[in-house]
């Protein structure tokens, strides 16, 4: 309905629409391809236009002669789209909240935090007495405060629950070797290290291969530990070809001296991130040939040893200091090459394919800039522009037009419209963050 709708606009045509959609019918009223007026079940003006749009299968019929009828309609018809779309996103049916901390644990699993943490603030807006939900969210976020104070809600929730009592004793045992910054969690019994640790303090597991061949003392009872690691890991595995479960399977059999095991994973690592001079190395310590013979790569595995790569585009809970950039455009390709490269350079990222689908977006996740392309399915870039700059509460946000044509009277409309700035696709990395910078 709505690009039928938008066609009358842009057409400038005075008529009358009957919708029908099964047992109900309404009217809208159009003059000079503006709505003026719209009557269903009762209802005038925008609150009968806002009920006729959430109608599903409707069909039109187009009543050209002029009917007299008020011109109470104030609102734009784009902003009447934008509400409807913001009306149908509340209406949907939630996640289950189960399923929510389910999927939420799946990705802690896999050390995807950031995916974690998203699933898990969703969760316990609505369930905020949920001890597990709290547990996990201390497991996920990188930041010390930030996890000692999520702890401390699922032991106030549930003091007696036998593993929130023992992720608080191991985190009261650790406190002295952590610093009031960023941490990281263990990969085989998620107590939290020090940044730099190359070794857990609790379960004594090394986090990589180290250069000596050193094994960690495991007794009975830390040993189930490392079966739950390997099995937590097997899991995700044989599911998806994931870098960081397998990176961190072959570390779990190599804590358990389980050589041909832990070759096997890592080989798998390596073909997964081909060049990854980590990974090579970690390989050849693992089949006893040492380091490569490359200053560049003792330097990386060097760096490695501090902080593992593995984890660091997946590790981090949303920092407050990340601006969140809305990314419009409907090639899946070229919108995957500009979050990838977004998400590199410390952005957090929303997607959006079409221009219905920006404006909900828009309206959900308060992004701090867009990145606008000018094609669009349902509506294009220039009128998403136009309802963002009508906008109180959106019109401050920086809006960079993407495009392939770098013609001046595609330029010149963008600026008219209100767009911040304007590059030309493919889009010049360098240029685009220095873009982003200047105007965040």
């Amino acid at each position: 309905m709505a690009n039928f709708l938008q066609c009358v606009q842009a057409d400038e045509k005075s008529c009358t629409l009957e919708i029908l959609s099964g047992a109900k019918a309404g009217y809208m009223h159009f003059r000079g391809g503006d709505l003026v007026n719209a009557n269903s079940n009762g209802l005038n003006g925008e609150e009968a236009a806002l009920d006729i749009l959430s109608w599903k299968d409707s069909k039109i019929s187009i009543d050209e002669r002029i009917h007299e009828t008020e011109c109470i309609i104030k609102l734009s018809l784009t902003f009447l789209l934008m509400e409807s779309i913001r009306r149908a996103g509340e209406q949907k049916s939630p996640i289950p909240d189960n399923d929510r901390l389910g999927k939420a644990v799946k990705f802690a699993d896999a050390h995807r935090f950031k995916k974690a943490v998203e699933e898990l603030k969703h969760f316990l807006k609505e369930n905020p007495e949920n001890s597990e939900g709290w547990l996990w969210f201390s497991r996920c976020t990188n930041m010390m405060q930030t996890s000692e104070k999520a702890l401390r809600k699922a032991v106030k929730l549930a003091p007696d629950d036998p593993t929130v009592k023992d992720e608080w004793e191991r985190f009261e045992k650790c406190r002295s070797s952590l610093n009031s910054g960023r941490i990281r969690r263990c990969p085989i019994c998620w107590t939290p290290l020090s940044i730099k640790a190359v070794q857990c303090i609790f379960c004594n597991a090394f986090l990589h291969v180290p250069r000596n061949h050193e094994y960690p003392e495991i007794d009975t009872e830390k040993s189930k530990l490392f079966d739950k690691a390997v099995e937590r890991y097997t899991r995700i595995t044989e599911n998806e070809n994931d870098l960081n479960a397998v990176f961190f399977l072959s570390i779990a059999f190599y804590n358990l001296q389980k050589m041909d095991e832990a070759i096997s994973n890592m080989r798998q690592a390596v073909s997964l991130s081909p060049g990854n001079k980590f990974f090579e190395n970690q390989l050849s310590l693992l089949e006893g040939e040492g380091l490569l013979n490359s200053d560049t790569t003792i330097a990386s595995a060097e760096k490695r040893d501090e902080e593992p790569d593995v984890e660091s585009d997946t590790d981090d809970t949303p920092d407050v200091s990340k601006k969140k950039v809305l990314v419009v455009e409907d090639s899946p390709t070229t919108r995957k090459v500009v979050v990838t490269f977004l998400e590199q350079s410390g952005f957090d990222t929303i997607e959006a394919e079409d221009g219905f689908e920006a404006l909900g977006k828009l309206n959900e996740d308060s992004p701090d800039a867009v990145l606008l392309d000018i094609i669009l399915p349902k509506m294009d870039g220039y009128k998403i522009l136009s309802v963002i700059r009508d906008n109180e509460e959106l019109k401050q946000i920086p809006v960079i037009m993407l495009t392939s044509k770098d013609g001046l009277i595609n330029k010149m409309k963008g600026k008219l419209a209100g767009s911040t700035a304007y590059l030309t696709k493919p889009v010049n990395h360098r240029e685009l963050l220095k873009t982003l910078n200047t105007y965040l």
